[in-house]
């Protein structure tokens, strides 16, 4: 650079610099060679420093006036602390370190409890933030009065202080019959803080229930030899052949997939291995006809290895495990007839009185719609956990076909095909609810509402009427039409595993009964919940599959996100949830190797994956 470019460059800077700090620093001394030499700088009240042109002209000045100033702005920022503090808690709490404590809003400040002398160390952004609200040990101090309207015995709770921890301290209650109990503030607080005793004696109650539904399950199969204490004890039972056997005598112990007795169970699981082909043969003939399929190529080795079988219809050969055969699941070329699923959903629809197509392939440009029904603009696909498994679907592929279908106004909703063997009444429920078709219809101005704290019976109920079951909630709903529970609603704190835990609360889980329409429930049970608590924001996710948010609309939600689709295992007959399948459940169930994935091992026994259609994010935040 000759000297008179680099002067012409050295008064441009000049020009710059004093515009950019106001006339603050005097340039005497620079001596410009380019943009990253460090040139002198004179500032009136440091003197000279050195600094590149760049950094000059982006902002940066006099290093010591620098500080300065970030001292100043620190003291803004404790001002500011104070005052927030000040007038959030008024003087509930002493802060006797704050001044040599915060230095920014990551410092860890110490307060103390003027009423109970309970002391925190806590972050200053947390302690302005919406979820501090205040000292935890009087808070459940004083929620004691209230919580004895919770208790079913209405047993006197006994004065309580020091409090520490929900889930270790104790509170002292004293019932009538049996005198003083302890019990934990959290199980205190969930509403199962009845005396042992008392309830001891209403379990006993349920005895001949249990009985009863033993009869239904197993006839003289199975038959208990112990006393029956409750779903979580273990009981000791004989099956017809002789064999003794100790089980637990929860859901699972009713399932049909497998027979309770160890011992019988293997034998049978024996026997399906040590099926001839002939025998397998026979079997898909009394399910399909004669005429269907042919055999001729069929060599059968065990339940869950691939047959070969030759469709009659389309003339074509494929191959399919051989248990998802003999459960309905036919050829996968769907110019063929429907599955027996299909079929069975099919006469649901006729008979609420709407005509359907069958595996349409011209509304969505050559891909299948396994049923549709026009009128409504409503098409059901019916995903077999075979077909359907990370083999033979991508990622995506629910998702995007769900997508495709938005696009040309239709709702797609999507069935596995484990949830039709096994929650066949919920799903024949609200599919004719979304057909406008329920056979009761109740206004919830009619219903009386209740705050539930029997976890027992709203478990039960989300079980028996809702398609994912019971999920742990501290906040239940019920709604009650002539003494009986049709609508419920829970709540709880957010989890973290599903969201971000920015929000306060989540909603859990909302239905009604099946068989029921109650208009206006969701509303109430919502609206109630908002009186009560005051939450500054609510979460909840509805699943893609089934759900357009038209509740969460209703209810003033927002939708703020769309996830991802998210995966299930499919292991033997039925989807296992992944959270099950993590590389630490893993490593301790199954003794996975450290080296391996968690998909890697799971690929390596069989255990192939299923996605889903992601979920709707919704939230409410109260209007200003």
């Amino acid at each position: 650079m000759n000297d008179y470019k680099r002067k012409e460059r050295e008064n441009d800077f000049k020009k710059k610099a004093s515009i950019i700090h106001n006339g603050k620093y005097r340039y005497d001394k620079v001596h410009f060679v380019n943009k990253t030499t460090k040139v002198d700088i004179i500032c009136p009240i440091h003197g000279l420093f050195s600094q590149t042109p760049k950094n000059h002209l982006q902002g940066q000045g006099c290093p010591e006036c620098g500080k300065i100033n970030s001292s100043n702005h620190n003291k803004n920022n404790y001002d500011i602390f104070r005052s927030k503090l000040v007038n959030k808690f008024k003087e509930q709490f002493e802060t006797p370190y704050l001044e040599e404590e915060y230095d920014n809003k990551n410092s860890n400040i110490t307060l103390i409890c003027k009423q109970c002398g309970q002391a925190y160390n806590l972050k200053a952004s947390y302690i302005i933030s919406d979820r501090f609200n205040g000292c935890t040990a009087c808070k459940y101090k004083y929620r004691f009065i209230d919580l004895a309207m919770y208790n079913k015995t209405d047993n006197e709770i006994l004065p309580f202080e020091g409090y520490k921890d929900s889930r270790t301290d104790v509170v002292t209650i004293v019932c009538p019959e049996h005198g003083e109990y302890t019990v934990r503030i959290k199980t205190l607080l969930e509403g199962r803080g009845e005396c042992k005793k008392c309830n001891g004696y209403k379990r006993l109650m349920k005895e001949d229930d249990f009985n009863k539904k033993l009869l239904d399950y197993f006839g003289d199969d199975v038959k208990a030899v112990s006393q029956f204490k409750g779903t979580m004890k273990p009981m000791e039972f004989v099956c017809k052949n002789g064999h003794r056997f100790t089980r637990t005598p929860n859901s699972s112990f009713f399932s049909r997939l497998h027979h309770p007795c160890p011992i019988c169970s293997k034998e049978i699981m024996a026997k399906e291995r040590t099926k001839t082909t002939e025998q397998f043969i026979q079997e898909a003939i009394e399910i399909y006809g004669k005429e269907k399929y042919d055999f001729t190529e069929t060599v059968y080795e065990k339940s869950d290895r691939p047959v070969t079988i030759k469709c009659n219809d389309c003339g074509r050969y494929f191959t399919i495990e051989a248990n998802s055969f003999l459960r309905g699941h036919g050829c996968p070329y769907h110019n063929c007839n429907s599955s027996i699923m299909e079929k069975e959903l099919g006469d649901i629809i006729r008979r609420n009185g709407y005509d359907y197509i069958t595996n349409d392939r011209k509304i969505l440009d050559g891909k299948e719609l396994d049923i549709y029904i026009p009128s409504k603009k409503i098409a059901i696909e019916f995903d077999g956990i075979y077909w359907h498994n990370e083999l033979n679907k991508s990622k995506l592929y629910h998702l995007n076909k769900t997508i495709e279908c938005e696009k040309k106004g239709i709702r797609l909703i999507h069935i596995f095909e484990d949830e039709w063997l096994t929650k066949k009444s919920i799903l024949s429920s609200m599919i004719e609810n979304i057909l406008g078709k329920t056979k009761r219809r109740i206004f919830a101005r009619k219903c009386q509402l209740q705050r539930v704290n029997e976890a027992t019976r709203i478990n039960d109920f989300l079980n028996d009427n809702h398609l994912q079951g019971m999920c742990p909630s501290s906040i239940k709903y019920g709604l009650f039409y002539n003494d009986e529970l049709v609508s419920v609603m829970t709540f709880g704190k957010t989890r973290h595993f599903i969201g971000n835990g920015s929000h306060e609360y989540e909603l859990l889980r909302f239905c009604n009964k099946k068989g029921y329409s109650i208009i206006g429930a969701a509303s109430k049970l919502f609206k109630n919940f908002v009186e009560e608590f005051k939450p500054k924001s609510v979460v909840s996710y509805a699943d893609r599959r089934w759900s357009i948010g038209n509740l969460y609309n209703n209810l003033g939600f927002v939708l703020y996100n769309k996830s991802q689709p998210n995966y299930y295992y499919v292991i033997g007959n039925e989807r296992k949830n992944r959270f099950n399948y993590r590389k630490s459940e893993l490593v301790k169930k199954y003794n996975c190797p450290e080296n391996m994935s968690e998909h890697e091992f799971c690929l390596a026994q069989k255990w192939y994956r299923i996605y889903d259609c992601g979920c709707l994010c919704y939230e409410w935040i109260p209007q200003k």
